[in-house]
């Protein structure tokens, strides 16, 4: 028999570390397309990160924070700050970096 495709369902109620992928793009901005154009994917498989339905690799989530303007990947997993306070939080990640 056919093997099924893995799929990442979130369990409700409960946050994913993909969960803000949405907002950080709409912070930047940017449509699902242009993210999947500058990835070299499509735009439905964009939509199902956001939506938690398929898996973000270690190379394509890098790729998105420096596409996003994180400084950490680990930035991705929290709701995007205000423009104001990108600097602020960046300063925060760089001394959590800095302590481990």
């Amino acid at each position: 028999p056919r093997k099924r495709r893995p799929s990442y369902p979130v369990p409700y109620g409960q946050p994913h570390h993909w969960a803000y992928l949405g907002d950080w793009r709409d912070m930047n901005s940017l449509t699902q397309e242009n993210v999947a154009e500058t990835l070299r994917t499509t735009g439905a498989t964009v939509s199902r990160w956001e939506k938690g339905t398929a898996a973000v690799t270690g190379p394509q989530y890098v790729a998105l924070a420096k596409l996003y303007g994180a400084s950490d990947v680990g930035m991705l997993s929290l709701p995007p700050p205000r423009r104001s306070d990108i600097a602020a939080v960046r300063e925060a990640f760089r001394i959590v970096a800095e302590l481990q």
